[in-house]
């Protein structure tokens, strides 16, 4: 099963629609009973984002539930032309403390894909630089960096944060590979995991609504895989999660205070020696939700 302390809750739904096929978000009565289970089990990490529409807002109005909790949020779109770097880091921290009703937030995350190159690395160094005077002044604990393509590590200007928060699914498990991991021990980053069901296409019954046909067509032969073991959907990605240890946070968007019961109850699936690896794939077509098209 997966342990309780290594979970985080996204709330990327909380106030929209998340997944480029979920046309549902959670109802508000909804968050309430899930946040409520949280603290019935110890569950008092979150994830969040000013992009998330009032996800910040509407998580805050809840952390009272919680002793200590620890949230981790974004920065908005860093804006074109930008000249004072720092003050306009410390306005959107300000908002996100005020909106979630924390003096503290635990990891900030400054920067992804897009803002790694040549062209922004001077300026993203002057970001980094006016983030470490946060942490000095405690108003956040970790600085961190989400990415998709981990071949941003292996660029020499890359700066290595606090946390790295990374894809790890059945179909993406390229940092397994030593020259991800090691570099990453080395310079002990905490990792974090996401998209662990690939924006919950990995769960979804309704295949025909996948018109990646690439995708589609991985996900159909491992269905039939499963099937034959007779496992569900959860129990198959989740079983693959189970299987490692390298990661310090795994985190999990999710619709309901049942599905996270679901989640929390998982054993692990005894008497199957399952070879995951066939299932990694390189093409970023297929593992990049951001280049799919509905």
């Amino acid at each position: 099963m997966l342990k309780k302390n290594k979970i985080c809750i996204g709330t990327a739904n909380f106030d929209q629609t998340y997944g480029i096929y979920n046309s549902n978000k959670i109802k508000k009565q909804d968050i309430k009973s899930l946040l409520l289970y949280c603290k019935k089990n110890n569950i008092n990490n979150f994830d969040t984002a000013p992009r998330y529409n009032n996800s910040e807002l509407i998580l805050g109005k809840f952390l009272n539930y919680f002793h200590n909790p620890l949230v981790s949020t974004k920065l908005p779109n860093i804006e074109n032309n930008l000249h004072n770097i720092e003050k306009w880091l410390n306005i959107n921290v300000e908002k996100s403390l005020k909106k979630l009703n924390l003096n503290n937030i635990n990891v900030l995350y400054i920067a992804d894909n897009s803002n790694f190159n040549n062209k922004n690395i001077a300026f993203l160094k002057d970001l980094y630089n006016a983030v470490i005077k946060l942490k000095k002044n405690n108003l956040i604990n970790n600085i961190g960096f989400s990415v998709y393509d981990l071949n941003i590590i292996n660029n020499q200007k890359f700066i290595f944060p606090d946390v790295l928060q990374i894809p790890f699914n059945i179909f993406d498990q390229n940092i397994l590979k030593k020259k991800y991991l090691n570099k990453l021990k080395k310079n002990k980053i905490k990792i974090y995991i996401r998209s662990i069901f690939l924006q919950g296409v990995l769960l979804t019954r309704d295949i025909e609504k996948i018109s990646n046909l690439s995708l589609r067509k991985k996900i159909v032969d491992m269905n039939k895989f499963r099937k034959n073991l007779s496992i569900n959907n959860l129990e198959f990605n989740l079983n693959f999660i189970n299987k490692f240890d390298f990661y310090d946070k795994v985190l999990i968007g999710i619709n309901s205070k049942e599905q996270l019961d679901d989640i929390i109850n998982f054993k692990k699936i005894k008497n199957f020696d399952i070879n995951y690896k066939k299932y990694n794939c390189e093409k970023r077509k297929i593992i990049d939700p951001r280049l799919w098209t509905k």
